[in-house]
């Protein structure tokens, strides 16, 4: 279960990283 939180965490960083890259390329 704890892996699993933590690959969620990994995923939702992942994504946020991409919003900035798109947001200010």
């Amino acid at each position: 279960m704890l892996q699993l939180t933590r690959q969620l965490i990994w995923l939702v960083g992942k994504f946020c990283a991409s919003d900035q890259t798109l947001l200010h390329p």
